[in-house]
């Protein structure tokens, strides 16, 4: 491999680590804000850190004929202008399971923030276009895959991811092989999370613990909140 492939693959990773590190900061502020520390075991409380921040979610029939799925569009976000403010307003389809509609108001709630982000940035108010939340199809912007990354970190902090993920291999150590599938079904229990959702965000977990494992004595302690990834090396391979 030439010295400049080797450049481009590192600048690859460098900026996927930005990336995914960035929308973890993200993501743990909010979540800390809400509930102090994540030292604690939680079922994160998404509905309830959504109302905090004064959006409302409003569950309703979504049916469409131009999408190839049914009922392809499973919520989106949407704002409603206010004598003195803005009302952002997440829907969410109503015939979803509770686990489904965690993940949808989640996303949507990604899209809130990235934008709260934007205009801290450009010190303007910008118009927004509804952001829906699709499954299955490809998405068409960078934006989308942004809020899915955010809401793996939301809805599953690798706070609590890696350790439960220890104590239940902990908890099979007589039944090998463990099977991924059996992890993840818990995964999903615990976390109340969808059985299709968990996977998705489970990925996203694994390629950022990769970078925090990677990065843990590269000086970002400071801005990271797992002290001790490596006390969990044998998860890692």
């Amino acid at each position: 491999m030439s010295e400049l492939n080797e450049n481009a693959n590192l600048d690859l990773i460098c900026n996927m680590q930005k990336i995914y590190l960035e929308i973890y900061n993200i993501s743990n502020t909010y979540l800390r804000n809400y509930y102090g520390d994540l030292k604690e075991y939680h079922t994160i409380d998404i509905r309830g850190i959504v109302k905090k921040h004064e959006i409302d979610i409003i569950e309703r029939e979504m049916y469409t004929n131009s999408f190839l799925f049914i009922n392809q569009i499973d919520g989106y976000l949407d704002k409603d202008k206010k004598e003195n403010h803005i009302q952002y307003i997440i829907y969410v389809n109503k015939n979803l399971s509770e686990t489904s509609k965690r993940y949808v108001i989640a996303h949507e709630f990604s899209h809130y923030i990235l934008q709260q982000k934007q205009k801290e940035t450009e010190k303007i108010k910008k118009e927004i276009e509804i952001k829906y939340c699709l499954n299955v199809l490809f998405s068409k912007s960078g934006e989308e895959n942004a809020c899915d990354i955010m809401t793996a970190f939301l809805l599953m902090p690798i706070d609590y991811v890696l350790p439960l993920m220890k104590q239940f291999i902990e908890s099979q150590k007589n039944n090998y092989p463990i099977r991924i599938s059996e992890w993840l079904q818990c995964l999903s229990y615990w976390m109340k999370v969808s059985s299709y959702h968990v996977n998705l965000c489970f990925q996203h977990i694994r390629y950022l613990a990769a970078f925090l494992y990677d990065n843990e004595n590269m000086g970002i302690d400071d801005k990271i909140l797992i002290k001790n990834i490596k006390e969990y090396a044998r998860l890692f391979y």
